[in-house]
């Protein structure tokens, strides 16, 4: 599934590209919203508080890192902000193990 910035979405809308169906995401209820964050499969796992101790790092130094063929195509398979991703699994890490 691809993703796209706010401003690509933007974009999209613009040029009347956008797949979104707003007139349906808007006649959903609660119920329907709820259900369909249940289900979702990037969803799969993730604690509900997650975002609670989540935060905006604005800094990021570029490195190169060797990973594991398998990790990569994982990660990778995410969509759009694959990095982002591995970068918040080590910082995860690191703050379970109290640094």
């Amino acid at each position: 599934m691809p993703r796209y910035s706010s401003d690509e979405m933007k974009e999209m809308r613009r040029l009347g590209k956008s797949q979104t169906d707003l007139a349906r995401a808007k006649a959903m209820t609660d119920e329907e919203i709820s259900a369909a964050i249940a289900t979702d499969p990037e969803l799969a796992g993730l604690p509900d508080d997650w975002h609670e101790t989540a935060r905006l790092v604005v800094s990021k130094q570029p490195v190169s890192i060797r990973l594991d063929t398998d990790l990569v195509e994982y990660f990778r398979g995410t969509g759009r902000g694959w990095q982002t991703r591995i970068n918040n699994v080590l910082r995860a890490y690191k703050e379970a193990m109290g640094q």
